[in-house]
Formats: C-alpha cells, sequence, structure tokens
C-alpha cells in the first residue's frame, strides 16, 4: 500500500526496519497513533508494547514540535546517567527525565534497535510519518541521511494523504502559518521553555528585540492574556 514511500528511501538510507504510521494531534500535545500502515523487519509486538512508552518518548515529542525536521538519535542516547550525590541524598530522587529515558531505553533495547531516524509530515490530512531503524549496523544516521528524508520522504507521504485521507480542517485550504522563520524558531524556543535572555544569547541577539519578535509573532496568531503554546505555532491560519 506503501511501497512508494519505502522505494523512496530504500537504497539512499541504509536500514534493517521500517515503520511507516499516521495519527494526530492530542489534546495533551501528544502522538496518538490511528494506523501502522507499513511495518517491515520488527514484530508487530514493538507496535503492541509502544502504548507503555508513549508519554515518555521525546523524539516522538520533537516530531510533533517541528515534524518537517527528521530526528536521528542512538539508543545510547536515552541511557540515564549514572546518579550522583544529589540523587542519593535523603530528598533526592530520580529526574523524571532519567526515567522517561530509562523507559524508552528498555523498550528499545528490548527489540535490538541501535539507532533510529523519524522524518514525515503534518499537513490538513493529520501525521504521516516514517520511521527508519538500524538493529545489525551500529552507525548513528547522518545529518546528510536526515538531510535526504527530509525532502524525499514528505512528498510520497502526502500522495498517499491526499489518495486515502479526509482532511481533518474544517477549511478547504489553509494558508501558510503567518510567522516568518525567525519568529517560529524564536517562539518554538520560548513555548519550550526558554527566558528570551537565554534565546538572545543563543541568537546573538538583544533581548529587547527577542521580546519584540515573540510580541510581534502573538499579534500575528491572535493571542492575548495568555501564553503561546506549541498549538499555536502548530495551527495553520486560514486564509485571506
Amino acid at each position: 500500500m506503501l511501497a512508494p514511500v519505502a522505494h523512496a528511501i530504500a537504497g539512499r538510507i541504509p536500514f534493517d526496519a521500517l515503520l511507516i504510521g499516521r495519527g494526530h494531534r492530542t489534546c495533551e500535545g501528544l502522538v496518538h497513533i490511528d494506523d501502522i500502515l507499513h511495518l517491515q523487519g520488527l514484530p508487530a509486538s514493538f507496535v503492541a508494547e509502544y502504548d507503555a512508552v508513549a508519554r515518555h518518548d521525546s523524539v516522538a515529542q520533537f516530531f510533533l514540535d517541528c515534524p518537517w525536521e527528521p530526528q536521528a538519535v542512538s539508543t545510547a542516547d536515552y541511557a540515564p546517567a549514572e546518579p550522583d550525590a544529589a540523587s542519593l541524598s535523603p530528598a533526592g530522587r530520580r529526574a523524571s527525565a532519567d526515567l522517561s529515558r530509562a523507559i524508552v531505553h528498555d523498550y528499545l533495547v528490548r527489540h535490538g534497535i541501535r539507532h533510529f531516524m523519524i522524518a514525515g509530515l503534518e499537513s490538513s490530512y493529520g501525521l504521516a510519518w516514517a520511521t527508519l531503524y538500524r538493529l545489525t549496523d551500529d552507525t548513528p544516521f547522518s545529518s546528510a541521511e536526515c538531510e535526504r528524508a527530509k525532502f524525499e520522504l514528505p512528498g510520497p507521504l502526502h500522495r498517499w494523504q491526499e489518495a486515502h485521507l479526509p482532511r481533518t480542517v474544517s477549511q478547504d485550504h489553509a494558508g501558510l502559518t503567518p510567522l516568518t522563520r525567525r519568529e517560529l524558531d524564536v517562539c518554538l524556543r520560548n513555548v519550550r521553555g526558554q527566558a528570551p535572555k537565554t534565546i538572545a544569547a543563543d541568537l546573538h541577539l538583544s533581548v529587547h528585540y527577542i521580546r519584540e519578535i515573540i510580541q510581534n509573532a502573538r499579534r500575528k496568531l491572535g493571542i492575548a492574556g495568555r501564553k503561546m503554546t506549541l498549538q499555536d505555532l502548530a495551527r495553520r491560519q486560514e486564509g485571506g
């Protein structure tokens, strides 16, 4: 059914296993898997067990934040850090991030996964993605391979969506986000918890300019009296 998607990447990026899925955003800001459209090289139990780790999967969250940017990860990246003196103190406890990493790490190791890369898109038909896995090859996915996936996978995925799915938005047409690349970058950093001062230091810009960018983006998106969210940035604006 999705042979063109697999063919688009086979031979161009080495992988041992492949998963192609579709889904949507939940109100809690997580990825919900509606269908596994193609599973190759991994057992069905891999999918069945995912629900138990989904809320701990930071890579899926990154994909939800920026579905157009491929994420390449090594299973070793999920290995929890060794406990330090603070975590062993009477009041200390393992950080929730460490616990989440450990849960995902164990899940990946159990299925023999060394490296994986997720790439896809979010359109008016919902989310669609392909995840490539390396089970026997201990070579991480490179930036060049991520770039190749970024440009070769969304096209076939979107053509499949058009052929098989109803639109998930009420408008027949939706305009592009009104934000510039700079505004989107700054606002994504901000809603992920970075303060304007930190963003300014990272981008080598003034704090005043960063605050101005955020306020201008809020005006464009019609946000008043509340915090900006990832859903605000992901929402496509109705064409005028």
